[in-house]
């Protein structure tokens, strides 16, 4: 069995609802998906095996858009949180054929185009000798308030810290636990310390400054 609902802000549960904007797939029974009253979205989708969990907070009023999420394939015991006031202009989670996944995107974060997180390397690296696998999953944890630029790739294992700017077309792959940075390149790396981000335009800021 599948679970389907919308959580209204009274607490309330509506089971099986229709949400303008986002379509489900579920491949496997005992996938679990719950979404806030609240979280808005445009052309996206969810693809969802047995063993995957979602839930979705309230969204910033710019929604989810063009997002896909797909934990399809194998896998068990696979998490995907969004907290509140997220906003996604397009991305894709990829959280497929692995169990034990986890992604967790901070409350506030502003996410522009074309980004992707790979929970995940999918296929297996092994230490010749032992069979060790080397390449297994770590959580992907993104703190709040925190501004992914366009074409940016956050891999397993990866923290950004709250308050933390992605520059565009970066590759996270690491534990970056210092707050209010700008983390930039291929591999990215702190480019800039003590800064601060705003969704306000810039023009905005200065006339308010």
């Amino acid at each position: 069995m599948n679970i389907y609902r919308l959580k209204t802000a009274s607490g309330s549960i509506i089971d099986n609802p229709t949400i303008e904007g986002l379509t489900i797939d579920f491949r496997a029974r005992g996938a679990e998906v719950v979404v806030h009253e609240g979280a808005l979205f445009t052309n996206s989708r969810i693809i969802v095996s047995g063993g995957g969990s979602i839930t979705i907070e309230p969204t910033h009023a710019r929604g989810l858009r063009n997002t896909t999420i797909d934990m399809s394939g194998l896998g068990k015991n696979r998490k995907l949180w969004i907290k509140e006031g997220v906003s996604i202009e397009s991305a894709r989670f990829a959280m497929v054929n692995e169990s034990d996944l986890y992604v967790e995107i901070g409350r506030g974060c502003m996410l522009s185009s074309n980004i992707t997180f790979r929970a995940t390397d999918g296929h297996v690296i092994y230490d010749l000798s032992s069979r060790e696998i080397l390449n297994k999953s770590r959580p992907i944890i993104v703190g709040d308030n925190c501004w992914i630029g366009a074409d940016a790739v956050v891999m397993k294992g990866s923290v950004i810290a709250n308050n933390s700017v992605v520059g565009s077309r970066a590759l996270v792959v690491g534990d970056f636990r210092e707050e209010n940075v700008i983390l930039a390149g291929v591999p990215a790396k702190i480019v800039k310390r003590n800064c601060g981000w705003s969704r306000t335009y810039i023009d905005n800021y200065e006339q308010d400054a």
